[in-house]
C-alpha cells in the first residue's frame, strides 16, 4: 500500500488523509472508509426479495450463489421490471 504524510507528518494511507482532511477543514464529526459497501449493502437489504428472487429463470443454477447471475446485466431489471417498479 502507497502512504503519505499525513499534516503531522505521519505515515497515512490515502482513505486515512482523506478522513483527516474532511474531519479537520471540512467541519464533519465523523466518517468511514467502506469502498463503497454502504450502497452495495443497502441495495441487498432494501431489494433482497427482488434480488432474490427464484422465479426468475436461469437466475439461479445452484444454491451455492451469493447472487444471480444476471446481476450487473441489462437482464436484471428486464427479468424483475414489475417487482422493482412496484417496491421502488
Amino acid at each position: 500500500r502507497r502512504l503519505f504524510d499525513g499534516f503531522d507528518l505521519q505515515q497515512l494511507t490515502v482513505e486515512e488523509l482523506a478522513l483527516r482532511h474532511y474531519l479537520g477543514a471540512g467541519g464533519l464529526t465523523c466518517g468511514m472508509h467502506c469502498e463503497g459497501s454502504l450502497p452495495r449493502d443497502l441495495f441487498g437489504l432494501l431489494l433482497f426479495d427482488e434480488l432474490f428472487d427464484t422465479s426468475v429463470d436461469g437466475a439461479f443454477t445452484s444454491a451455492f450463489q451469493d447472487a444471480p447471475l444476471d446481476l450487473g446485466t441489462e437482464a436484471f431489471y428486464a427479468s424483475r421490471r414489475t417487482a422493482l417498479d412496484q417496491r421502488l
